[in-house]
């Protein structure tokens, strides 16, 4: 079972100017903040917002077509010749990534966007909303 006790993998997609670059981090939920910080980096770096500086946070969701299978195109041609091979290539799910979007003004009022893809954004959504009511 996932807990939100501890920090929470994401990968930061680069849109805030207040973390050096994109890439994996770790993100905290606190008692009156958010925190963003590099893995195995001094614990002086990194981004923590106040839940009083956060305007919105939500979810968006990046689809992804998955490349053509191989494998199901051999059983396509065998099953329906050329044509199921082409069929067969082209079946598959697409992947759904999701991200947290978490919209905040810094101390000038200036608007930013974090934005961190996570299997687990819809519940960093909801034990972040339930810091903001």
């Amino acid at each position: 079972m996932f807990s939100l006790a501890a920090p929470t993998k994401v990968f930061y997609l680069g849109s805030d100017q207040s973390l050096s670059k994109p890439g994996e981090y770790n993100l905290s939920i606190k008692g009156d903040h958010v925190r963003l910080q590099e893995p195995m980096k001094n614990k002086k770096f990194g981004l923590s917002v106040p839940y009083n500086q956060i305007s919105d946070v939500s979810v968006s969701y990046d689809v992804k077509p998955k490349s053509f299978s191989f494998g199901k195109a051999v059983a396509g041609d065998i099953l329906a010749g050329p044509i199921g091979a082409l069929a067969g290539g082209g079946m598959g799910k697409k992947k759904v990534e999701p991200s947290l979007v978490l919209t905040y003004k810094d101390q000038s009022g200036q608007q930013h966007q974090i934005v961190a893809t996570s299997k687990h954004a819809e519940l960093l959504q909801k034990k972040i909303q339930n810091h903001l009511s």
